[in-house]
């Protein structure tokens, strides 16, 4: 038996990674099976198994390997006051999950598939969840922003436009 680098083990999950990525967008999560991906990669199912304890972990490592838009806007921004200019800093959090999109196309995947290729079920709960929060941290900045922006709107009228 060969023994494998450390490099060759890290080429082959990142392998699995991609293959997996790409059949998750074709098919959906739901309807790939780990032996489908294993075969596309051209390894086996064991291979599958010394870099992930399941479908659900395989997954979750895909997602890991690209922040969603909306996470990477709220991290980008968070904690900043845009005390100088609140309408610029808006401006900025609202279009940065947009050229994240438009400009890295692992970003588009990986967000395709989470938002429309997965069958969010018990073992993905976990995960559904990171997004949700994501979202949460993000909506939560634009609406400090608005507030910066009109600080004697409601917060009803906040709410309604976030």
């Amino acid at each position: 038996m060969v023994r494998r680098t450390k490099e060759d083990a890290a080429a082959t999950r990142e392998q699995l990674l991609d293959t997996a990525e790409t059949l998750f967008l074709h098919q959906g999560v739901g309807r790939t099976s780990l032996h489908e991906i294993a075969s596309a990669a051209g390894l086996t199912r064991g291979a599958i198994y010394w870099h992930f304890k399941d479908k659900a972990d395989l997954y979750c490592a895909m997602m890991d390997r690209a922040t969603l838009p909306c996470e990477q806007a709220a991290q980008a921004i968070i904690g900043q006051r845009a005390s100088s200019d609140p309408a610029a800093a808006l401006r900025e959090l609202a279009q940065m999950p947009l050229q994240r999109l438009r400009n890295d196309a692992r970003t588009r995947r990986v967000f395709c598939i989470a938002m429309h290729r997965t069958e969010h079920n018990e073992e993905l709960a976990p995960l559904r969840q990171r997004q949700l929060d994501g979202v949460a941290r993000y909506t939560q900045r634009l609406r400090q922003l608005m507030a910066d922006i009109h600080p004697t709107a409601p917060p009803a009228t906040l709410d309604a436009a976030a």
